[in-house]
C-alpha cells in the first residue's frame, strides 16, 4: 500500500490523490485541515466527501480521525471513565504521533484524570507567573526592587 509521506512532491503523488490535495487540502490551512478532521459538524459537503474518501484511501487517516474525535468528545465532555479505553486504543495505534502523545499523557496520568474530573484550573495563576516573569526580564539590570514591586502593583491596578 501507498503510503502518505508530507515531504513528497505533490507530483509524485498518485493521481487522485493529487487531485485531493490540490483542490481542497493545500488551498486550506492549517486550521481548516484540522478541523476537517476534528469538526464533522462544520463540514461541507464536499470536505464531508473529501474526507471520507480519504479515509477510505488511507486507513490510517481513518483510525487518527477517529481517535482525534474520540479525545476531544473525552476531553470536551470531561469522561474519565472513557480515558482508559482511549490510551489503550492511542498505545496500540501505530501511528507515531498517537502513540508518542499517549505515552506522555500516560506519564501525567493522575494529572490528567484529575483534569477530567474537577473543573478547576492553575491557569489564571500560570498567567500570573508569566507575566511576572516578563516584567523581570524586561527590567532586567534597569532598576531595584522599589521600581519592579511598583510596575507589578500598578498593572494589577
Amino acid at each position: 500500500m501507498w503510503k502518505l509521506n508530507p515531504d513528497q512532491p505533490v507530483e509524485l503523488l498518485p493521481i487522485t490523490i493529487q487531485h485531493f490535495y490540490s483542490s481542497i487540502i493545500a488551498n486550506a490551512d492549517t486550521s481548516d485541515r484540522l478541523a476537517m478532521l476534528v469538526q464533522p459538524e462544520k463540514l461541507n459537503d464536499t470536505q464531508r466527501s473529501t474526507v471520507e474518501k480519504l479515509c477510505q484511501l488511507f486507513p490510517q487517516i481513518e483510525m487518527a480521525r477517529e481517535l482525534a474525535l474520540e479525545f476531544d468528545q473525552i476531553v470536551q465532555d470531561r469522561l474519565p471513565n472513557q480515558f482508559n479505553g482511549w490510551l489503550f486504543a492511542a498505545m496500540q495505534s501505530k501511528l507515531k504521533e498517537f502513540v508518542s502523545f499517549a505515552r506522555g499523557l500516560d506519564e501525567d496520568y493522575v494529572a490528567v484524570i484529575n483534569a477530567l474530573r474537577h473543573e478547576w484550573s492553575n491557569g489564571q495563576l500560570e498567567g500570573q507567573v508569566n507575566r511576572l516573569k516578563l516584567i523581570k526580564r524586561q527590567m532586567y539590570g534597569r532598576a531595584q526592587f522599589d521600581l519592579l514591586r511598583a510596575r507589578v502593583l500598578h498593572s494589577i491596578r
